[in-house]
């Protein structure tokens, strides 16, 4: 009887244990190997929480020519055949093997997968899905040695792909004080029975921190969201809080219309909704506003979601 193709999970561990533990148990039925790519900053870590696991293979280097030869060496030692499947991306690009169509794959090509972006917790996903992992086989890696450098540039590259599959999900900022939420419960598993157990549902009311100029780290553990905002009087800007929270926004030097407030405050307030543009709010979602000068302002959305 001919073995069917098999799967291989090449990570590439940037630091979130508790996300790389749900990944691991999250696809270990569909996975034969999970391969980690690691700086050895993280050997001692990953090997006291991993070591056990024998589906783990880990790859201790941040040499890219030394990660491609051992990459290939790992594939060639449990590889069933040339169609196997590599899937390649960070610990929290994660896809969902109960959930992907093979047939819908592209074997002779890099296969992008279009995945919802969720942030801190599952009640909280992004407007927009972002490219996370990609899909190759063991033949593509075997015929093109620029693979890697593909899959860093990914996001610029695959943005506009005629092949993009939708499939998985982005974890960001996934409660790493808390780690058994996402070690026993995920919406996506057809088997909440033996690895996910059933947890009390989250309010569905979210809070958003936005911290315009400040530049301490504020005790932020209420809020799900968390945007740190600087301001510039020059073009261009970036409003897309995607890059780690952190929003650059076009603040004019004059003012451009009247108010009997604080012009400032009211032009960047007058931005909140476009900042927060990427995200499905509701009407009662929490906005607190942390201002240079020590003060706060609390709203919820529907208040200031039409600036006058």
């Amino acid at each position: 009887m001919v073995e069917k193709n098999s799967t291989f999970d090449l990570i590439f561990f940037e630091g979130d244990f508790g996300v790389l533990d749900f990944r691991i148990n999250f696809l270990n039925n569909q996975v034969k190997k999970f391969i980690i790519v690691s700086p050895e900053t993280f050997e001692e870590s990953l090997k006291k929480q991993f070591n056990l696991y024998e589906k783990v293979e880990f790859i201790f280097s941040e040499d890219e020519e030394t990660v491609d030869t051992e990459i290939r060496s790992i594939l060639k030692k449990f590889y069933t055949s040339f169609l196997d499947s590599v899937f390649l991306s960070v610990e929290n690009q994660i896809p969902n093997l109960e959930k992907l169509r093979i047939d819908k794959f592209n074997f002779l090509d890099i296969n992008p997968l279009e995945q919802k972006v969720y942030e801190k917790d599952w009640n909280n996903f992004r407007k927009y899905d972002e490219i996370g992992s990609l899909m190759l086989t063991y033949s593509f890696i075997l015929k093109n040695k620029i693979f890697l450098p593909l899959y860093k540039k990914r996001k610029k590259i695959f943005s506009s792909y005629p092949t993009v599959i939708k499939n998985g999900f982005i974890l960001n900022n996934f409660f790493s004080d808390d780690k058994t939420y996402l070690k026993y419960y995920c919406p996506f598993s057809e088997k909440n029975t033996n690895l996910y157990s059933e947890i009390k549902t989250q309010t569905n009311t979210k809070k958003y921190i936005l911290n315009f100029d400040i530049d301490d780290d504020l005790d932020n553990t209420e809020s799900q969201i968390v945007l740190k905002i600087k301001t510039t009087n020059v073009f261009p800007e970036n409003v897309c809080g995607s890059n780690n929270g952190k929003v650059l926004l076009f603040l004019p030097n004059e003012v451009i219309y009247d108010s009997n407030q604080n012009f400032e405050k009211v032009y960047l307030k007058n931005e909140i909704p476009r900042i927060l543009n990427e995200f499905l709010m509701d009407d009662d979602d929490l906005i607190q506003i942390n201002w240079s000068d020590n003060t706060q302002e609390i709203y919820k959305f529907s208040e200031i979601k039409n600036p006058s």
